[in-house]
């Protein structure tokens, strides 16, 4: 039997940990469990309270710890891009490892049990997107999506930002929030297909940004977190969030440096190739469903291009003009 499954199996049968903290996670619930409620709540700080409004079954993620040392992790050969365990094919479990940071994700299905191990503390990029490839399986196997986008929300309603590396989605999201918009995401959102409209769930309430800040005085931060290996400052954005409840998506803006000053309509194929790519690069694996998904998101919403605007003025009038 593979060495690896025969390990996970066992972990799988233990005793879960006692500790236990239940926290929002997308389109459902999820229920951590370890055995230090302080180390729960300081890994999970970027997910929101536990929702009434589930629409997926919720999933179980025991964290564990030293027990890593006791895992047969396979050689190189067989991990793929990512630290995906190629080994595994047929026994129920999905993982992926880092070698080099110690860490290890894995997930049953069957059971909708997830463990995570890691030997050294979870960097702050780390914490701020807690279990983010448990995110992308289990909203694959819900039929749902994550994508790549920041998104903000009014009234029920919520318009997606997309767009590479310092194309101004953390700015807009900020502007917007200062102007009085909800907080849903700066980097990751799950998406859910509810007939022919599409819902937005917030999942992480965290905002990651490269110093300077481009217009500072858009909305009052906190104390940040800082990442010296990615160079960017973390906030936490639960006073202005909203996690774990449905917003309707109804516009989707891919932003670029050099883009229009003027919100300008966006063809579903410009839309596709600037949201797509991205989006399977950030959450691998699923190629196929993945890219399938995000078509039908473009030619769900309305699509639009802008560039970088230079005032707090400019930004919320485009506001205005998508929420209302």
């Amino acid at each position: 039997m593979n060495d690896l499954a025969h390990w996970l199996d066992h972990q799988l049968q233990e005793s879960a940990p006692e500790a236990t903290l239940s926290r929002s996670f997308g389109g459902r619930n999820v229920l951590l469990r370890g055995d230090d409620f302080e180390e729960l709540q300081q890994i999970s700080w970027a997910l929101g309270e536990a929702s009434a409004i589930e629409r997926k079954p919720s999933v179980e993620l025991r964290v564990l710890g030293e027990v890593l040392r006791t895992a047969p992790i396979p050689d190189e050969n067989a991990v793929g891009p990512y630290g995906v365990v190629l080994t595994l094919e047929g026994t129920g479990w999905r993982a992926c490892v880092d070698v080099d940071e110690g860490r290890l994700l894995a997930y049953h299905a069957a059971s909708r049990v997830a463990l995570s191990a890691a030997l050294i503390p979870e960097a702050p990029r780390h914490r701020s997107e807690f279990g983010r490839t448990l995110l992308h399986w289990l909203a694959t196997d819900d039929g749902n999506l994550v994508v790549h986008a920041g998104a903000v929300g009014r009234a029920g309603k919520a318009i997606l930002f997309i767009g590479p590396g310092g194309a101004g989605k953390s700015t807009f999201v900020r502007v917007a929030v200062g102007a009085g918009a909800t907080f849903l995401g700066d980097n990751a959102l799950e998406v859910s297909f509810e007939g022919k409209g599409v819902a937005t769930w917030g999942v992480y309430g965290s905002l990651k940004v490269r110093p300077p800040l481009v217009l500072p005085d858009a909305v009052a931060l906190g104390n940040a977190r800082h990442d010296a290996d990615i160079g960017k400052d973390l906030y936490d954005m639960a006073a202005y969030a909203s996690l774990g409840e449905p917003h309707a998506a109804c516009s989707l803006v891919a932003l670029s440096a050099d883009g229009p000053r003027e919100l300008t309509p966006l063809g579903r194929g410009a839309a596709l190739f600037a949201l797509g790519p991205s989006t399977m690069v950030q959450f691998p694996l699923y190629g196929p469903e993945v890219f399938a998904a995000c078509g039908q998101l473009v030619r769900s919403l309305d699509c639009w291009s802008l560039g970088q605007l230079d005032t707090v003025e400019d930004h919320g009038r485009i506001l205005e003009r998508l929420l209302g």
